[in-house]
């Protein structure tokens, strides 16, 4: 019984990664508000997370808003432009998928297969920003890069991210049930998982670190 409460038990350690990712979800749902600062808040969400992958030691309040002042310029610049490019070919899906046209249909796998890419590239994207100082530039070519590279490691991704999607959409539609769920986990579980995926496919990349 002892061992149970013990505070370097594996129970602990789990009761307590439970709370820091609970804590996590709520910084960044409330820093995440304005939207445009989404992009900010996702990469200390990542930063965080993925030192908690490698079990690094880290004050999770302060470690969060640290990565969130440090990288809030390039992160919200960069986070307006994914939410232009998802617009854009959000409405082009739309157009194209109304189009009385004999290319209505390789119009809209077009679109899809550029929709596909962006994905990737969007799942990299914010790790890079959380793990590595470049240029806004670099991010994006490395974002790109990386994402074909490391193919398997990008469908895990985007799994991960398709569980996700469903899960709040499912917390959304029974929101009188499952809304604190949401609220405690809503994006910082899967990030956590997504991290664990993350740090494979950068591993080759961080040297001794």
């Amino acid at each position: 019984m002892g061992e149970l409460f013990n505070p370097e038990g594996s129970v602990m350690r789990a009761l307590s990664r439970v709370a820091d990712l609970a804590i996590l979800n709520v910084l960044w749902l409330v820093c995440s508000i304005p939207v445009v600062t989404m992009g900010a808040s996702t990469t200390a969400l990542y930063s965080i997370c993925m030192k908690m992958v490698r079990d690094e030691e880290s004050y999770i309040i302060k470690g969060f808003f640290k990565e969130f002042k440090q990288n809030f310029k390039n992160s919200t610049i960069l986070w307006l432009g994914v939410m232009v490019i998802f617009g854009v070919l959000a409405g082009d899906f739309y157009i194209f998928s109304r189009w009385d046209s004999q290319w209505k249909y390789p119009m809209l796998v077009l679109v899809l297969l550029v929709l596909m890419v962006c994905v990737f590239m969007y799942l990299y994207l914010f790790p890079l920003m959380a793990k590595f100082e470049n240029t806004k530039s670099q991010y994006i070519k490395n974002a790109f890069f990386m994402s074909m590279r490391h193919l398997p490691y990008t469908i895990g991704l985007t799994v991960v991210l398709g569980c996700q999607i469903y899960a709040n959409i499912y917390v959304l539609e029974n929101i009188a049930t499952y809304l604190p769920l949401g609220i405690l986990f809503g994006a910082s579980l899967f990030v956590y998982a997504k991290s664990w995926i993350m740090m494979k496919a950068l591993k080759p990349y961080l040297g001794e670190e």
